[in-house]
């Protein structure tokens, strides 16, 4: 359950059982307003919510738009690549961009059920992005070049 404070987000993961435990992970403080499974999906739709949010933006403060993302946050399925040619079409400057670079093989997750993975991978996501939330506020993200975090990148 979330909270009416909770900070919206979009959600890019491939797996919809680890995507489901990424996000209960992140809760109360952070809700998901879009989850897509799929590049095309992405493409498609992620375009529109940013620059509504662009829009809006010009007249109303981050803090009384709940129905618009703070962040945009892609899991190790997407690659680098993918990842910066997203953030290219969808133009937009506005929202923390975080992604879950790890490399992990089949060995690495062998036996280890995908809600735990989704779980792990949530509780390092919500560490990194309160910590870049509380820096955008307080204006020191510099968000011109991106930053690694463990295996977490932030663009």
């Amino acid at each position: 359950m979330t909270t009416p404070s909770a900070v919206p987000y979009v959600h890019c993961g491939r797996d919809p059982e680890i995507a489901a435990a990424v996000e209960l992970a992140l809760q109360p403080e952070y809700n998901a307003i879009a989850t897509f499974h799929t590049i095309e999906q992405i493409r498609e739709n992620l375009p529109n919510i940013l620059s509504r949010r662009a829009q809006l933006q010009e007249n109303s403060p981050a803090s009384e738009m709940p129905d618009f993302p703070r962040a945009v946050i892609f899991g190790t399925a997407f690659p680098r690549e993918q990842v910066l040619e997203t953030m290219k079409l969808a133009n937009a400057d506005q929202v923390v961009w975080l992604h879950d670079s790890r490399k992990l093989t089949k060995e690495d997750v062998q036996g280890i059920p995908k809600k735990e993975l989704g779980t792990t991978g949530g509780r390092r996501i919500k560490a990194c992005l309160t910590e870049c939330l509380k820096q955008e506020e307080g204006g020191s993200l510099d968000e011109s070049k991106p930053r690694y975090l463990g295996s977490l990148c932030l663009y």
